[in-house]
């Protein structure tokens, strides 16, 4: 019965598959070309979950076409993006993409100019469970999605009789994920015209991002910094560096008595470079922290 039950679910799969459209991503390819796409051609995701191995050999079969279908559609997707490269390198075409919040909105805005300084634009907005996938010289994506993150906040309301009450705000940022790590961000992006991810800080300069949250998650994990789940925050140290930052309660004895620091950790987005320094603001623990550390 189970198995009859898994057999009519993964069918029911792999026919929603086959008959209906799924929802559409977007992709910035190496060519500089702007493409609305099925977000399954650019996965690696096994399609039926736990019960295929329970199907029969028929359901098998089905799924083996839909796989093979989908690599098909990859196969053709690279001939697709490799003719529009040479295309737009033949015609001299240069591409730039922001992607910025507008109005509570991420949208997209392309910018193409030709040989002759002839400029279209095109813009699109990133709806909730959409992601633009930017791809580098070398064919490597980088998946960028619009979030909502609940933050609570403590406001002080009423100042003479010191209440504070917590307020919940709701936030919008962006989180850019290669080879399934993660980072979050609340900076505008441009991908310029070498394909390359750059930050526009609040003051209106920017930076070349060339460290992925992939790369500096690995850099925190040899530090042993980096702790299991936690997301890094793509963001501006004090020398207005753009730094991927982690915290991180860290212990120590004192006196035969454990005590938790709280160290706050960052990676140059630039550079790669490591650094830590306390987060505490108790002046005490401040002190203890320069024999503990």
């Amino acid at each position: 019965m189970q198995k009859s039950a898994a057999v009519i679910i993964l069918s029911l799969v792999l026919f929603s598959l086959l008959a209906l459209p799924v929802r559409a991503d977007y992709l910035y390819d190496r060519s500089g070309t702007l493409i609305s796409i099925d977000g399954s051609v650019l996965g690696d995701d096994a399609l039926a979950g736990e019960a295929e191995n329970e199907v029969e050999a028929a359901t098998e079969l089905e799924l083996k076409r839909v796989e093979q279908k989908r690599e098909q559609d990859k196969k053709k997707l690279e001939r697709e993006i490799e003719a529009r490269k040479k295309l737009n390198e033949k015609k001299a075409i240069k591409s730039q993409l922001e992607i910025k919040s507008e109005d509570g909105k991420f949208k997209l805005k392309q910018e193409t100019r030709d040989k002759d300084g002839r400029i279209t634009k095109k813009e699109v907005e990133l709806k909730k469970g959409e992601s633009l996938h930017v791809e580098n010289e070398q064919g490597e994506r980088t998946e960028i999605k619009s979030m909502v993150m609940d933050r609570i906040e403590e406001r002080q309301e009423n100042r003479e009789e010191r209440k504070e009450e917590r307020v919940e705000n709701r936030e919008q940022k962006l989180e850019m994920i290669k080879d399934k790590v993660k980072a979050r961000t609340d900076f505008s992006l441009t991908v310029d015209e070498d394909n390359k991810l750059i930050i526009t800080k609040l003051d209106g300069s920017s930076r070349v991002i060339t460290i992925l949250p992939d790369q500096a998650v690995t850099k925190l994990q040899e530090k042993g910094i980096l702790v299991e789940g936690e997301t890094p925050e793509l963001t501006e140290n004090e020398a207005g560096e753009a730094v991927y930052k982690v915290s991180k309660e860290e212990e120590r004895r004192f006196l035969g008595i454990a005590l938790k620091f709280k160290r706050e950790s960052e990676v140059s987005a630039e550079t790669g470079e490591v650094k830590t320094k306390s987060g505490e603001t108790n002046p005490v623990k401040r002190l203890l922290e320069r024999f503990l550390f």
